[in-house]
């Protein structure tokens, strides 16, 4: 690394302008949205981890998206989740 480079102070990443440039860049994408953790997700739907975790192997809880080992989930996701949940107690 040259002297001229610099380092992100959040990640450690080389060249720190380009970086921080293209992270501001993808906060301001209209496409990206917010992700919940499933400790987030428990507590907003006010439903225990172990019943989200079932109701996903049984293929009926929210899609989720694996970065790395972490499980996430995009708040478009839930909010669809929710709705067809809504939708069937009407149906019923």
């Amino acid at each position: 690394m040259t002297e001229t480079q610099t380092r992100c102070a959040t990640c450690g990443v080389p060249n720190a302008s380009a970086h921080t440039q293209s992270m501001t860049d993808a906060s301001a994408n209209p496409q990206l949205e917010p992700m919940l953790t499933m400790d987030e997700l428990s507590h907003y739907t006010q439903t225990s981890k172990s019943t989200l975790y079932s109701l996903r192997s049984q293929g009926r809880g929210p899609r989720g998206v694996r970065i790395g080992r972490a499980l996430r989930f995009r708040t478009s996701d839930v909010d669809a989740w929710l709705n067809m949940l809504s939708d069937e107690a009407e149906a019923a």
